[in-house]
């Protein structure tokens, strides 16, 4: 059994009702949102939207929003969560490392936890450059390799086929060193740092959350015989108990790198 991440041959993402799960990251795109404040009427896309986190606010904040994802699956439930919301944000499918977009079309370009699941960097980040105007704004948010939610993907790891060697390291988009490699020629790059913990009643109840609504891990779940499921409920539980606080409830630390830029 596999797990595509990057949703290729398989709408993985897709496959599990990822928008019960992505309230989990309101604090970064809150954080995300501040560093760059909507004007109405701002041409701005968001790249590999998911179920629209960052592209509903700042729809709902007057900017004219585009959103785009690989996972037609994700595509039509950020639709719903637009008509729902009356917003006339346009959603299409389509792929971070080559966007169907005009040169310097967007003022803003952001793109929230997600960029470390495509399979070529260097193409995504050139994308993300050419579509933004001169003096346009970028806007990322990274996992940093530390704690908590990290933590929790070296379980899932452990019931993965192994990696391609030449598998890009997801990490990299929180390193400076790489960042400044990839966007720096093209934007004036800014960092700021931030925590959104997870937080639940129980490791089982926050497993069971990851399970149901987290397509790769729903994905996994699902091929895997009924000791394997068992340990790794296990190994992901566990990591969630070890966060349990002093009042009973788990706070698990995520934290996250947040990089703005202005384009030259």
């Amino acid at each position: 059994m596999s797990v595509d991440l990057e949703g290729r041959t398989a709408d993985v993402w897709g496959s599990a009702p990822y928008e019960r799960f992505s309230g989990q990251h309101y604090g970064a795109v809150k954080h995300l949102m501040t560093l760059l404040p909507v004007e109405p009427g701002q041409r701005w896309l968001d790249v590999a939207t998911g179920t629209g986190e960052v592209a509903l606010p700042a729809a709902l904040a007057g900017a004219k929003v585009t959103g785009c994802d690989l996972s037609p699956g994700m595509i039509a439930k950020a639709d719903r969560r637009a008509a729902e919301l009356q917003l006339g944000v346009r959603f299409d499918v389509a792929d971070a490392q080559a966007l169907p977009y005009p040169d310097a079309s967007f003022d803003v370009v952001t793109s929230c936890f997600s960029l470390n699941l495509v399979s070529d960097y260097e193409a995504a980040a050139a994308e993300l450059a050419r579509v933004c105007r001169p003096g346009g704004r970028l806007g990322l948010v990274t996992v940093l390799p530390d704690r908590g939610q990290a933590e929790i993907f070296g379980v899932l790891l452990r019931f993965m086929p192994p990696m391609p060697a030449d598998a890009p390291d997801p990490y990299q988009w929180a390193d400076r060193d790489y960042l400044q490699k990839v966007l720096g020629d093209h934007f004036e790059l800014s960092y700021a740092e931030g925590d959104t913990p997870q937080r639940g009643p129980s490791g089982e109840a926050m497993w069971d959350l990851m399970a149901s609504c987290y397509g790769p891990a729903h994905q996994l779940v699902g091929g895997l015989d009924e000791a394997s499921r068992a340990e790794l409920a296990r190994g992901v539980v566990a990591v969630y108990e070890s966060y349990r606080s002093p009042t009973g409830e788990i706070s698990m630390p995520r934290p996250y790198l947040i990089i703005t830029g202005i384009r030259h």
